[in-house]
C-alpha cells in the first residue's frame, strides 16, 4: 500500500509536468516548423538577392557602357559644334546683312500681291461667262462631231461615186479611143465616097429636072380621069388602090420613082 500510494502520489505530481511538457513539445514542434518556414524563405529571399545582385551588376555595367559612349558621343558633338559655331557666327552676320533687303523686296512683293489680288477678283468675275463659252463650246464640239461623222459618211460616198466616175472615164476614154479609130476610118472612106458623089450629083441633076414635068402631066391625067368617071372612078380607086393610087416610072438613068396619089391628099409622092 505505502509503494502504490506513493506511486499515485508521484503520478500524480508528474502528470502536470508531462502535460506541460506535451504542451512545451507541441509548441517546440510549431516552432521548428515556423523556423523551416523562414529558413526556406530565408534561402529564397537569398537566391532572390543574388539573382537582383547580378540583374544590378548587369544592368549598372550596361548603364556604364551606354553612359561612356553617350559622353564619347557629347564630347563629339561638342567638338563639332564648337567648329560649327564659328560659320553660324559669319552667317548669322550674313543674315543681318541680308534682313535689310530682304525687308525692301518683301515691300516691293506686297504691290504686286495687291495687284495680283485685284487681277484675281477680276479673273474670278470672268469666269461666269467662261464657264457659259465652255458649255456653248461643248455643245458646238458635240455637233461638230456629229457634222464630221456626217462628212465622213459623204466623204466615203464621193470616194465610191469618185471611183465609179473614174471607171466610166476610163471607159469613156476607152470608146473615144474606139471613136477617133472609126473617126479614122470614117475619114478615110469619107475620100472615096466625095469623089464617087461628084458623078453621081453630076447624073443625078437631070433627073430633078424631069420628075416635075412627069409628076405634073400624070397628076392632070389622074384628075381629068376623076373627073370624067365621078363617083364610080372613085369607088373603084377605094376598092383596088386602098385610097390611094402608086404610079412608077424608071428615069432615063436607071432610077425609079414613084408617084403617091390619094383622095384627100392627092399631092404627096415619093422618089425611091
Amino acid at each position: 500500500m505505502t509503494l502504490y500510494t506513493l506511486n499515485s502520489i508521484l503520478y500524480t505530481r508528474h502528470s502536470p509536468s508531462y502535460t506541460l511538457h506535451s504542451t512545451l513539445y507541441t509548441s517546440h514542434s510549431t516552432l521548428y516548423t515556423l523556423d523551416f518556414t523562414l529558413h526556406t524563405l530565408r534561402f529564397t529571399l537569398h537566391i532572390l538577392d543574388s539573382t537582383l545582385q547580378t540583374l544590378h551588376h548587369t544592368l549598372h555595367s550596361t548603364l556604364y557602357t551606354l553612359h561612356f559612349t553617350l559622353h564619347t558621343l557629347h564630347f563629339t558633338l561638342y567638338t563639332l559644334h564648337s567648329t560649327l559655331y564659328t560659320p553660324h557666327s559669319t552667317l548669322h552676320a550674313l543674315h543681318s546683312t541680308l534682313y535689310t533687303p530682304h525687308c525692301t523686296l518683301y515691300t516691293s512683293h506686297f504691290t504686286p500681291y495687291t495687284l495680283h489680288f485685284i487681277l484675281y477678283t477680276l479673273h474670278s468675275t470672268l469666269y461666269t461667262p467662261h464657264s457659259t463659252l465652255h458649255t456653248l463650246h461643248s455643245t458646238l464640239h458635240t455637233l461638230h462631231s456629229t457634222l464630221y461623222t456626217l462628212h465622213s459618211t459623204l466623204h466615203t460616198l464621193y470616194f465610191t461615186l469618185y471611183t465609179l466616175h473614174f471607171t466610166l472615164h476610163i471607159l469613156h476614154c476607152t470608146l473615144y479611143a474606139v471613136y477617133f479609130t472609126l473617126h479614122t476610118l470614117h475619114s478615110t472612106l469619107y475620100t472615096p465616097h466625095f469623089t464617087l458623089y461628084t458623078p453621081h450629083f453630076i447624073l443625078h441633076t437631070p433627073d430633078f429636072a424631069i420628075h416635075p414635068l412627069l409628076h405634073s402631066t400624070v397628076y392632070r391625067v389622074y384628075s381629068a380621069l376623076v373627073r370624067y368617071q365621078g363617083k364610080h372612078v372613085q369607088d373603084c380607086s377605094n376598092n383596088l388602090f386602098h385610097k390611094s393610087l402608086k404610079v412608077f416610072y424608071v428615069t432615063a438613068f436607071g432610077f425609079v420613082g414613084c408617084i403617091l396619089f390619094s383622095s384627100s391628099q392627092p399631092s404627096k409622092y415619093s422618089v425611091h
